[in-house]
């Protein structure tokens, strides 16, 4: 069995079922974050939990959704993608872009 099989046979695949759950998620941070607020500093730790939870979805990604994907890809193919993943900046780099915007915003 793998992430990519449906559970029950019919149903949702495990990496389905992941991927709702942090987009569902990361849905409620974002609604959350929109909405007018008078207390200090609410906004600004819902904007660092977001931070977090994009931080973990592209660690998902990149550790088991394009493994995963790459495992069914021909060779030739499945090389191009792991060629251009590694010319894209790393997470780090955008978790640290993502903050400034964050502080520029609360």
């Amino acid at each position: 069995m793998s992430i990519m099989d449906p559970v029950p046979p019919h149903g949702p695949s495990l990496l389905e079922n992941v991927l709702h759950t942090e987009q569902e998620r990361a849905r409620g941070l974002f609604a959350e974050a929109s909405r007018r607020t008078d207390t200090p500093g609410v906004r600004t730790e819902i904007v660092e939990q977001l931070i977090r939870e994009l931080s973990a979805q592209m660690a998902t990604e990149a550790t088991v959704i394009q493994p995963a994907v790459d495992e069914m890809l021909p060779g030739d193919l499945a090389d191009r993608a792991v060629t251009e993943r590694a010319t894209i900046s790393d997470s780090s780099s955008i978790s640290q872009i993502m903050r400034l915007i964050a502080q520029q915003r609360c």
